[in-house]
Protein backbone atom coordinates (compact mmCIF):
# COMPACT_ATOMS: atom_id res chain seq x y z
CA UNK A 1 0.00 0.00 0.00
CA UNK A 2 1.44 3.11 -1.17
CA UNK A 3 0.76 6.42 1.14
CA UNK A 4 0.49 10.40 -0.19
CA UNK A 5 0.79 13.67 1.16
CA UNK A 6 -1.71 14.96 -1.31
CA UNK A 7 -5.70 15.50 -0.69
CA UNK A 8 -8.10 13.21 -1.48
CA UNK A 9 -10.56 16.38 -2.19
CA UNK A 10 -7.63 18.05 -4.19
CA UNK A 11 -5.72 15.62 -6.85
CA UNK A 12 -3.48 17.65 -7.68
CA UNK A 13 -1.93 19.00 -4.62
CA UNK A 14 0.79 16.73 -4.29
CA UNK A 15 2.18 17.93 -7.49
CA UNK A 16 1.57 21.27 -6.87
CA UNK A 17 3.29 21.19 -3.01
CA UNK A 18 6.45 19.40 -5.00
CA UNK A 19 6.68 22.25 -7.11
CA UNK A 20 6.72 24.84 -4.15
CA UNK A 21 9.17 22.99 -2.34
CA UNK A 22 11.41 22.64 -5.35
CA UNK A 23 11.33 26.54 -5.69
CA UNK A 24 11.91 27.12 -2.01
CA UNK A 25 15.09 24.86 -1.91
CA UNK A 26 16.38 27.36 -5.49
CA UNK A 27 15.75 30.31 -3.17
CA UNK A 28 17.36 29.19 -0.04
CA UNK A 29 20.41 27.73 -2.21
CA UNK A 30 20.99 31.41 -4.16
CA UNK A 31 20.21 33.09 -1.21
CA UNK A 32 22.91 31.09 0.80
CA UNK A 33 25.14 31.80 -2.51
CA UNK A 34 24.78 35.33 -2.42
CA UNK A 35 25.72 35.80 1.67
CA UNK A 36 28.74 33.50 0.45
CA UNK A 37 29.55 35.74 -1.90
CA UNK A 38 29.09 38.91 -0.06
CA UNK A 39 31.08 37.28 2.99
CA UNK A 40 33.89 35.90 0.85
CA UNK A 41 34.33 39.86 -0.50
CA UNK A 42 34.79 41.50 2.94
CA UNK A 43 37.32 38.22 3.88
CA UNK A 44 39.54 39.46 0.65
CA UNK A 45 39.14 42.71 0.67
CA UNK A 46 43.01 44.05 1.33
CA UNK A 47 44.03 45.39 4.30
CA UNK A 48 46.00 48.63 4.17
CA UNK A 49 49.40 47.41 3.93
CA UNK A 50 52.37 49.54 6.15
CA UNK A 51 55.60 50.05 4.84
CA UNK A 52 59.19 50.27 6.64
CA UNK A 53 62.19 52.62 5.61
CA UNK A 54 65.15 51.07 5.91
CA UNK A 55 68.52 53.49 6.34
CA UNK A 56 71.85 51.76 6.15
CA UNK A 57 74.35 53.77 9.10
CA UNK A 58 78.14 52.52 10.21
CA UNK A 59 77.53 48.69 11.00
CA UNK A 60 73.81 49.01 11.56
CA UNK A 61 70.67 49.15 9.62
CA UNK A 62 67.81 50.77 11.06
CA UNK A 63 63.91 49.75 10.27
CA UNK A 64 61.57 53.30 10.83
CA UNK A 65 57.97 53.41 10.31
CA UNK A 66 57.33 55.05 6.86
CA UNK A 67 53.90 56.69 8.34
CA UNK A 68 55.13 57.99 11.83
CA UNK A 69 59.29 57.68 11.01
CA UNK A 70 59.43 56.03 14.54
CA UNK A 71 62.48 53.96 14.96
CA UNK A 72 61.28 50.22 14.85
CA UNK A 73 64.52 48.32 15.42
CA UNK A 74 68.01 48.19 13.58
CA UNK A 75 70.03 44.73 12.42
CA UNK A 76 73.64 45.18 13.34
CA UNK A 77 76.14 43.90 10.35
CA UNK A 78 79.68 43.22 10.13
CA UNK A 79 80.43 45.91 7.50
CA UNK A 80 79.15 49.08 6.21
CA UNK A 81 75.79 48.21 4.40
CA UNK A 82 76.39 50.68 1.37
CA UNK A 83 73.01 49.58 -0.91
CA UNK A 84 69.61 48.05 0.62
CA UNK A 85 67.13 46.53 -1.68
CA UNK A 86 63.86 45.20 -0.06
CA UNK A 87 61.82 42.31 -1.45
CA UNK A 88 58.11 42.96 -2.90
CA UNK A 89 56.89 40.91 0.15
CA UNK A 90 58.77 42.73 2.43
CA UNK A 91 60.44 39.12 4.45
CA UNK A 92 63.91 39.89 3.04
CA UNK A 93 66.43 42.50 3.03
CA UNK A 94 69.10 41.98 0.41
CA UNK A 95 72.48 44.20 1.36
CA UNK A 96 75.93 45.29 -0.41
CA UNK A 97 78.25 45.64 1.67
CA UNK A 98 81.42 47.72 1.25
CA UNK A 99 84.89 46.68 2.31
CA UNK A 100 86.35 50.01 2.16
CA UNK A 101 85.86 53.43 0.86
CA UNK A 102 86.06 51.98 -2.73
CA UNK A 103 85.16 48.17 -3.25
CA UNK A 104 82.14 46.13 -2.21
CA UNK A 105 82.25 42.98 -0.06
CA UNK A 106 79.38 40.75 -0.79
CA UNK A 107 75.67 40.65 -1.32
CA UNK A 108 73.48 39.21 1.47
CA UNK A 109 70.30 37.98 1.72
CA UNK A 110 68.80 38.75 5.16
CA UNK A 111 65.67 37.14 7.10
CA UNK A 112 63.99 40.73 8.42
CA UNK A 113 62.34 38.57 10.92
CA UNK A 114 65.01 36.59 12.57
CA UNK A 115 67.78 38.77 11.13
CA UNK A 116 69.76 35.95 10.00
CA UNK A 117 71.49 36.04 6.70
CA UNK A 118 70.06 33.80 4.31
CA UNK A 119 73.26 33.68 2.16
CA UNK A 120 75.80 35.88 1.58
CA UNK A 121 77.78 35.69 -2.23
CA UNK A 122 81.14 37.33 -1.95
CA UNK A 123 81.61 37.98 -5.51
CA UNK A 124 78.75 39.99 -6.11
CA UNK A 125 78.74 43.68 -5.65
CA UNK A 126 76.90 46.86 -7.30
CA UNK A 127 73.59 48.70 -7.29
CA UNK A 128 70.52 46.46 -6.36
CA UNK A 129 67.21 46.75 -8.82
CA UNK A 130 64.20 44.32 -8.88
CA UNK A 131 63.05 42.92 -11.74
CA UNK A 132 59.46 41.83 -13.20
CA UNK A 133 57.78 42.04 -9.31
CA UNK A 134 61.06 40.61 -7.64
CA UNK A 135 61.24 37.46 -9.65
CA UNK A 136 64.94 38.73 -10.66
CA UNK A 137 67.50 41.30 -8.74
CA UNK A 138 69.68 43.28 -10.67
CA UNK A 139 72.91 43.57 -8.83
CA UNK A 140 75.41 45.53 -10.94
CA UNK A 141 75.96 43.88 -14.28
CA UNK A 142 74.55 40.86 -12.77
CA UNK A 143 71.13 39.76 -13.18
CA UNK A 144 70.49 36.97 -9.68
CA UNK A 145 68.08 34.92 -8.46
CA UNK A 146 66.67 36.12 -5.14
CA UNK A 147 65.82 32.87 -3.40
CA UNK A 148 69.70 31.54 -3.72
CA UNK A 149 71.94 34.32 -5.02
CA UNK A 150 72.57 32.21 -8.04
CA UNK A 151 73.79 34.41 -11.13
CA UNK A 152 71.20 33.91 -13.51
CA UNK A 153 73.08 35.99 -16.29
CA UNK A 154 75.91 38.39 -16.78
CA UNK A 155 74.69 41.35 -18.89
CA UNK A 156 77.86 41.87 -21.29
CA UNK A 157 78.97 45.41 -21.58
CA UNK A 158 76.22 46.82 -19.48
CA UNK A 159 77.02 49.70 -17.03
CA UNK A 160 76.84 48.67 -13.26
CA UNK A 161 74.36 51.49 -12.34
CA UNK A 162 71.00 50.59 -14.30
CA UNK A 163 67.49 51.25 -13.46
CA UNK A 164 64.03 51.62 -14.18
CA UNK A 165 60.99 50.33 -13.28
CA UNK A 166 60.45 47.33 -10.62
CA UNK A 167 57.14 45.96 -12.78
CA UNK A 168 59.30 45.01 -15.87
CA UNK A 169 62.80 43.77 -16.93
CA UNK A 170 63.67 47.12 -18.88
CA UNK A 171 66.41 49.52 -17.18
CA UNK A 172 68.62 52.30 -18.49
CA UNK A 173 71.88 51.42 -19.46
CA UNK A 174 74.99 53.44 -20.56
CA UNK A 175 78.01 53.01 -23.13
CA UNK A 176 80.51 54.95 -24.45
CA UNK A 177 78.46 58.14 -23.48
CA UNK A 178 75.07 56.93 -25.48
CA UNK A 179 72.04 55.76 -23.16
CA UNK A 180 69.96 52.95 -24.55
CA UNK A 181 67.07 50.50 -22.70
CA UNK A 182 68.55 47.34 -21.62
CA UNK A 183 66.23 44.29 -21.20
CA UNK A 184 67.47 42.20 -18.38
CA UNK A 185 65.74 39.12 -19.29
CA UNK A 186 67.39 39.19 -22.24
CA UNK A 187 70.38 41.17 -22.56
CA UNK A 188 69.24 42.72 -25.84
CA UNK A 189 69.16 46.91 -26.12
CA UNK A 190 66.52 49.21 -28.28
CA UNK A 191 67.00 52.51 -28.59
CA UNK A 192 69.34 55.15 -28.47
CA UNK A 193 69.82 58.26 -26.75
CA UNK A 194 73.13 60.93 -26.86
CA UNK A 195 72.54 63.04 -23.79
CA UNK A 196 73.33 66.98 -24.97
CA UNK A 197 71.23 70.07 -24.23
CA UNK A 198 69.36 72.10 -26.66
CA UNK A 199 72.58 74.16 -28.12
CA UNK A 200 73.86 71.03 -28.88
CA UNK A 201 76.54 70.10 -26.18
CA UNK A 202 77.10 66.86 -25.25
CA UNK A 203 76.77 65.47 -21.63
CA UNK A 204 78.81 62.61 -20.23
CA UNK A 205 76.31 60.45 -18.28
CA UNK A 206 76.66 59.77 -14.17
CA UNK A 207 73.50 58.24 -13.21
CA UNK A 208 70.22 57.37 -15.63
CA UNK A 209 66.85 55.77 -14.53
CA UNK A 210 63.81 54.79 -17.19
CA UNK A 211 60.51 56.14 -17.03
CA UNK A 212 57.85 54.04 -16.34
CA UNK A 213 56.16 54.65 -19.71
CA UNK A 214 59.48 52.54 -21.29
CA UNK A 215 60.92 55.54 -23.89
CA UNK A 216 62.09 58.35 -21.85
CA UNK A 217 65.23 58.51 -19.59
CA UNK A 218 66.30 60.72 -16.66
CA UNK A 219 69.82 61.72 -17.11
CA UNK A 220 72.26 63.53 -14.49
CA UNK A 221 75.61 63.93 -16.42
CA UNK A 222 78.19 66.94 -17.14
CA UNK A 223 80.05 68.75 -19.77
CA UNK A 224 83.87 68.76 -19.59
CA UNK A 225 83.75 69.70 -15.77
CA UNK A 226 81.64 68.40 -12.66
CA UNK A 227 81.10 72.36 -12.41
CA UNK A 228 78.85 72.25 -15.50
CA UNK A 229 76.21 69.87 -14.59
CA UNK A 230 72.89 69.36 -15.89
CA UNK A 231 69.51 67.38 -15.71
CA UNK A 232 67.86 65.80 -19.04
CA UNK A 233 65.03 64.15 -19.67
CA UNK A 234 65.41 62.23 -23.09
CA UNK A 235 63.43 60.10 -25.52
CA UNK A 236 64.93 57.01 -26.65
CA UNK A 237 62.79 56.70 -29.77
CA UNK A 238 63.36 60.14 -31.04
CA UNK A 239 66.64 60.82 -29.31
CA UNK A 240 65.69 64.28 -28.67
CA UNK A 241 66.49 65.88 -25.69
CA UNK A 242 62.94 66.81 -23.81
CA UNK A 243 64.08 68.86 -20.88
CA UNK A 244 67.15 70.60 -19.41
CA UNK A 245 67.45 71.96 -15.98
CA UNK A 246 70.95 73.55 -14.42
CA UNK A 247 72.41 71.51 -11.62
CA UNK A 248 74.89 72.40 -9.49
CA UNK A 249 77.06 68.82 -9.35
CA UNK A 250 76.20 65.48 -11.03
CA UNK A 251 76.26 63.63 -7.52
CA UNK A 252 72.77 63.13 -7.03
CA UNK A 253 69.74 60.68 -8.10
CA UNK A 254 66.39 61.09 -9.67
CA UNK A 255 63.66 59.55 -8.01
CA UNK A 256 59.92 58.65 -9.74
CA UNK A 257 56.93 57.63 -8.71
CA UNK A 258 55.37 54.78 -9.29
CA UNK A 259 52.68 56.32 -11.69
CA UNK A 260 55.42 58.56 -13.34
CA UNK A 261 53.79 61.54 -12.54
CA UNK A 262 56.57 63.16 -10.44
CA UNK A 263 60.14 63.27 -10.23
CA UNK A 264 62.63 64.29 -7.06
CA UNK A 265 66.39 65.46 -8.11
CA UNK A 266 69.03 65.81 -5.35
CA UNK A 267 71.86 68.03 -6.03
CA UNK A 268 73.97 67.87 -2.54
CA UNK A 269 77.21 69.16 -2.87
CA UNK A 270 80.95 67.43 -2.72
CA UNK A 271 82.60 70.73 -1.33
CA UNK A 272 82.07 73.77 0.59
CA UNK A 273 80.93 76.83 -1.39
CA UNK A 274 78.76 75.39 -3.82
CA UNK A 275 74.39 75.65 -3.53
CA UNK A 276 72.90 72.24 -2.53
CA UNK A 277 69.48 71.58 -4.05
CA UNK A 278 66.73 69.82 -4.23
CA UNK A 279 63.83 70.02 -7.26
CA UNK A 280 60.75 68.67 -7.71
CA UNK A 281 59.53 68.13 -11.71
CA UNK A 282 55.87 67.43 -13.03
CA UNK A 283 56.71 64.63 -15.46
CA UNK A 284 53.80 64.87 -17.43
CA UNK A 285 54.20 68.80 -18.41
CA UNK A 286 57.76 68.61 -17.94
CA UNK A 287 57.97 71.65 -15.79
CA UNK A 288 59.66 72.54 -12.16
CA UNK A 289 57.00 72.21 -9.71
CA UNK A 290 59.83 74.14 -6.96
CA UNK A 291 63.46 74.20 -6.08
CA UNK A 292 64.67 73.50 -2.39
CA UNK A 293 67.25 74.87 -1.52
CA UNK A 294 67.28 74.37 2.33
CA UNK A 295 68.37 70.78 1.92
CA UNK A 296 70.57 68.99 4.52
CA UNK A 297 74.49 68.27 3.68
CA UNK A 298 74.78 65.54 1.01
CA UNK A 299 71.04 64.69 0.85
CA UNK A 300 71.36 62.40 -2.45
CA UNK A 301 69.40 59.32 -2.54
CA UNK A 302 65.64 59.64 -2.76
CA UNK A 303 62.76 56.94 -3.19
CA UNK A 304 59.49 56.90 -3.46
CA UNK A 305 56.83 55.64 -1.17
CA UNK A 306 54.00 53.88 -3.27
CA UNK A 307 51.49 56.46 -2.52
CA UNK A 308 53.29 58.52 -5.38
CA UNK A 309 53.05 61.88 -3.03
CA UNK A 310 55.94 60.66 -0.50
CA UNK A 311 59.87 61.12 -1.47
CA UNK A 312 62.22 59.33 1.39
CA UNK A 313 65.31 61.25 1.49
CA UNK A 314 68.70 60.23 2.92
CA UNK A 315 72.13 61.08 2.76
CA UNK A 316 75.68 59.46 1.87
CA UNK A 317 78.35 60.65 3.80
CA UNK A 318 81.44 60.16 5.67
CA UNK A 319 82.60 61.63 9.25
CA UNK A 320 80.93 63.99 10.90
CA UNK A 321 77.91 65.08 8.21
CA UNK A 322 75.13 62.62 9.41
CA UNK A 323 71.93 63.74 8.89
CA UNK A 324 68.01 62.71 10.12
CA UNK A 325 66.17 60.74 7.55
CA UNK A 326 63.09 63.15 6.21
CA UNK A 327 60.18 62.54 4.01
CA UNK A 328 59.04 65.20 1.60
CA UNK A 329 55.62 65.69 0.78
CA UNK A 330 55.40 66.52 -2.89
CA UNK A 331 51.75 67.72 -3.00
CA UNK A 332 52.24 70.44 -0.11
CA UNK A 333 55.27 70.23 -0.20
CA UNK A 334 56.50 70.07 3.52
CA UNK A 335 59.04 67.81 5.14
CA UNK A 336 58.89 65.10 8.44
CA UNK A 337 61.98 64.55 10.21
CA UNK A 338 63.30 61.57 11.96
CA UNK A 339 65.78 61.92 15.03
CA UNK A 340 69.50 61.31 14.02
CA UNK A 341 70.63 57.92 14.76
CA UNK A 342 72.25 56.82 18.22
CA UNK A 343 75.99 59.07 18.74
CA UNK A 344 78.77 57.18 17.63
CA UNK A 345 77.45 56.39 14.21
CA UNK A 346 78.98 58.40 11.51
CA UNK A 347 78.57 56.84 8.36
CA UNK A 348 75.93 56.73 6.36
CA UNK A 349 74.97 54.09 3.50
CA UNK A 350 71.95 52.30 1.63
CA UNK A 351 68.21 53.43 1.58
CA UNK A 352 64.74 51.23 0.37
CA UNK A 353 61.36 51.09 1.41
CA UNK A 354 59.68 47.76 1.47
CA UNK A 355 56.03 46.48 2.77
CA UNK A 356 55.95 45.47 6.28
CA UNK A 357 56.38 41.56 6.53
Amino acid sequence: MTTSNASPRFPLWGKVESALRISWAIVLVAATACLVVIDCGKSTKPKDVKYNIYRGVSHRIFIYDADSLVLLDSIVRQQYPEILAASPDGRSLYVVDRADRYSYAALSKIDIESKQVVWRRDSLGGHLQFLSHGKELLCGADVVRPEDGTVIRHLVGASSGMFGPSTGSLVASTKDSVVAILDASTGESSGRYKPRLSNGLALLPQYTRLHPDGRRVLVIGLNGSVHYSWFVIGDVVTGETLYEYRLALPYGEAGISDDGSVAVVTDPPEMLGIEQSLSVIDLDHLTLIRRFTDILARESQVRFLPDNRHAVLSGRADGHSLQPLRILNVVDMTYQTTTLPPMGLRIDGGLDIGPRP
